[in-house]
């Protein structure tokens, strides 16, 4: 024997060296045995050549009694005993149920091993499945080491054992099942067994549709074939409808006046079984269909190249309930095949492409009529109609509107032929007699607004157009000489343009500034009042807000609110001023206005003289 006489290890067996003038087959029989190695007694179940040492093993020796076999006879060896089996350390795991392996041992099928029950904390579990004789000895280790067991082919008439290791912490402990039922070969297959049987759904008419419906069946088909019959009124003498094997069967003439039947074969490794469904009714004859009008059944369709000046040929579809007259009508659609429209007098089969065409797709509209009524349906889009050649100007792009800075100039594209499918501008500026000309930077669009760049220059509009075939340039003739805007003057001392604003410093007499707007806050003066602020607005004779005056402003009479420094009117024309109360405010306590005078004037110009304004506000005042 090898391994460690400690409960939980695992001992094994060597059968020693025999002689045999035959096949040998060896038993073993695990024995319990007093510490000097007297006393044995075999260990019940212990016949593998493996031992995993056992509690009630602790405080004693193990020996292992080997039976060889021939065909002569049988003889026996037994070891010599281990030493004394020691105790595993209690927190250790500790085997207190064996294993076991659960499941019939049936060739094909999985067996699962359980590890029975263990004491300790943390056990961790591994598996070795031994495949051993029929009697459950003589095993040897498998190469699988899970805890679910696929029982292979060559395991017939063989019996298993799992051997379960577990481990924590404190060590680690083995245990061995007892060996399983022999290994038996799986029972021979059923064949299929309808547990409800084929069924037919629909109306038995002529010219309808019928469905199967397999039903269920018992033991796993692996296959199933179908058959459409034909049977008598009663649903008897039946026979198999030619090429009918599918699970859909549409109903024919031969079929009126008799019944159907639905039949399956269901077929596994057992065999084959058949079933079929009950009769249908009796299969009527298809109704007589009224007059209808004609129903497409296949698009009309377009044949030829599809290039300016190239002919399309339109062809019908096809139509049932026989037209008697078709009408045709082309159509022309965007690149996408829609928002289509009638090309005037194109009502024939056939149709030439024009320039108006380039960039476009073409869809051919057929009405079909009879004399029950009439249809239309339309054929697929075309590709992208080419152009012949690349686009031919035809007439000269064009310049429309006045020639003056400030002002918008208009371009026309010209004429083109061959279809132009788009179109790129820009626009040039030249000299005075339309010569030597330059593109203007970002001016891409239809229009442009002249600036005081442009003045004394001409202009001319740029056209770009392309098709499928290449682009063309042309240009416009050149407008007349850009003339600069002219500004109308407001009046004596009145500086030019449109005065918003007005810089003060540009304005002199006989112009006047004016003070036409206050805003005060507070809008009423009150006894708690302690901040007045207040701003003023300043114009001129000359009409447009003033920016850069000096305004002034106090109370009158003194001493009732602060004089605060002049205040420089912005771009707005507006400049704030606040005026703190002083000891002398209110003069009475009926006083029901606040007086303010205010001065507007040019910087640097005499107080009495020149541009500067003055003027008496009031704001209410209520104590």
């Amino acid at each position: 024997m090898s391994g460690s006489a400690l409960e939980g290890t695992v001992l094994s067996a060597s059968r020693g060296r025999w002689d045999s003038s035959s096949k040998v087959t060896f038993a073993y029989q695990w024995r319990r045995c007093l510490p000097d190695g007297t006393g044995c007694a075999d260990i019940a179940g212990a016949t593998d050549n493996v031992y995993p040492a056992r509690t009630e093993d602790v405080g004693h020796t193990l020996r292992v009694a080997v039976t060889a076999t021939n065909r002569d006879g049988s003889a026996a060896a037994v070891s010599v005993p281990t030493g004394v089996v020691a105790a595993l350390s209690a927190q250790a795991p500790h085997s207190t149920t064996p294993p076991a392996i659960t499941g019939s041992p049936i060739v094909g099928r999985a067996v699962t091993a359980t590890p029975g029950t263990w004491t300790g904390t943390g056990v961790r579990f591994s598996y070795q499945w031994r495949l051993c004789s029929s009697t459950g000895g003589d095993c040897a280790d498998t190469n699988r080491g899970t805890r679910l067991y696929k029982v292979a082919p060559g395991d017939f008439n063989h019996t298993l054992r799992v051997l379960v290791t577990a481990k924590n912490g404190g060590g680690s402990a083995s245990a061995l099942s007892a060996p399983s039922a022999a290994v038996a070969k799986p029972p021979p297959a059923k064949a299929p067994q309808p547990s409800s049987a084929p069924q037919v759904s629909g109306t038995a008419r002529q010219g309808d549709q019928l469905k199967g419906d397999r039903g269920t069946w018992t033991n796993a088909p692996t296959s199933f074939a179908y058959s459409w019959l034909r049977c008598d009124r009663g649903g008897s003498l039946c026979a198999s409808i030619s090429g009918a094997h599918g699970l859909v069967y549409s109903m024919v003439g031969d079929d009126v006046g008799h019944t159907i039947r639905f039949q399956v074969d269901a077929k596994n490794a057992g065999g084959t079984t058949r079933a079929a469904s009950s009769a249908t009714g009796m299969v009527q004859a298809a109704p007589t269909l009224p007059a209808a009008r004609p129903t497409n059944t296949s698009k009309p369709t377009i044949s030829g190249t599809v290039q300016e000046g190239q002919t399309l040929t339109g062809a019908p579809g096809n139509w049932t309930n026989s037209p008697t007259k078709f009408e045709y009508t082309w159509r022309r659609c965007n690149s996408n095949g829609g928002d289509c429209g009638s090309i005037g007098s194109a009502n024939g089969t056939t149709y030439t492409l024009t320039g108006a065409d380039v960039g476009r797709t073409i869809r051919l509209r057929v009405k079909a009529s009879n004399s029950n009524g009439s249809a239309s349906a339309n054929s697929d889009a075309t590709g992208v109609v080419r152009a012949s050649a690349k686009p031919e100007n035809t007439r000269p792009p064009a310049v429309s509107g006045t020639p003056v800075e400030g002002k918008t100039l208009s371009g026309d594209n010209g004429s083109w032929s061959h279809g132009p499918t788009s179109y790129a501008y820009a626009w040039l500026r030249c000299d005075r007699n339309g010569n030597n000309c330059a593109t203007i930077g970002g001016a891409r669009g239809g229009k442009y607004t002249l600036t005081s760049a442009d003045v004394g220059s001409t202009i001319r509009f740029m056209v770009v157009a392309s098709n499928s075939e290449g682009s063309t340039t042309a240009t416009s003739v050149p407008t007349g000489v850009v003339q600069k805007v002219s500004v109308p003057s407001r009046g004596p001392g009145c500086p030019p343009g449109s005065g918003n604003p007005d810089q003060v410093s540009a304005i002199a007499p006989p112009a006047r500034l004016l003070v036409d707007g206050l805003r005060a806050d507070p809008r009423v003066v009150t006894g708690a009042t302690q901040a007045l602020i207040i701003r003023f607005h300043v114009t001129s004779t000359c009409g447009g807000s003033v920016q850069g005056a000096l305004v002034y402003a106090t109370a009158a009479p003194y001493n009732q609110f602060s004089i605060p420094p002049e205040a420089v009117t912005g771009s707005d024309g507006w400049a704030t001023l606040v005026l703190r109360r002083l000891a002398g405010f209110p003069v009475s306590r009926h006083q029901q206005l606040l007086v303010v005078f205010v001065r507007a004037r040019k910087p640097g110009e005499n107080l009495l003289v020149g541009i500067s304004t003055r003027r008496l506000v009031s704001i209410p005042v209520r104590l």
